[in-house]
């Protein structure tokens, strides 16, 4: 791109140094300057013609990296593109997996709360027994040794539907 200008900058000396050598001429070398005159002509003729050739080249190469660019952008959109249906579908699965790991430890807890209760109850299940017979909290610590704190901590523990399976 920088050429083009520095020969403009050439062509526009050459023209001012022919302006003024034929502007101090002497009407002697008039015939003399037809000649040299016609050979000034034909050389701006030959430069202009250079001058738009190297044009031309310098188009088609600014034509040819615009073509490179475009086609580069593209492929970098179509990367893009494929990079963000790999994150969605990476986000999707994420969810699932979140979403299965609670439902999964929701059913854990729920089993350890279960085997808790059964475990509850199998340990303590005299204490239940005479509960469930209608003994009171007092007759009940009485019996098996034990105190009365103790015995009621026992059934404060026990959920409503043991104390209620219990009476039944």
């Amino acid at each position: 791109m920088e050429q083009p200008i520095y020969i403009l900058l050439g062509a526009g000396a050459l023209i001012v140094i022919a302006a003024l050598f034929l502007k101090q001429r002497s009407p002697k070398a008039e015939a003399s300057g037809t000649l040299d005159q016609k050979e000034i002509e034909r050389t701006l003729q030959r430069f202009v013609s250079q001058i738009k050739q190297e044009n031309e080249k310098v188009r088609a190469e600014l034509r040819q990296t615009k073509d490179e660019m475009a086609s580069e952008l593209a492929a970098l959109r179509q990367e893009l593109e494929q990079a963000e249906a790999r994150y969605q579908a990476l986000t999707v699965q994420v969810r699932s997996l979140g979403e299965r790991k609670q439902a999964t430890e929701e059913e854990e807890t729920r089993a350890e709360d279960q085997s808790d209760i059964l475990a509850l109850r199998e340990r303590y299940r005299r204490v239940f027994e005479l509960k469930g017979q209608g003994l009171s909290l007092d007759e009940i610590a009485k019996t098996l040794g034990a105190g009365r704190g103790e015995i009621e901590l026992i059934v404060s523990l026990a959920s409503p539907a043991e104390r209620g399976a219990e009476h039944e």
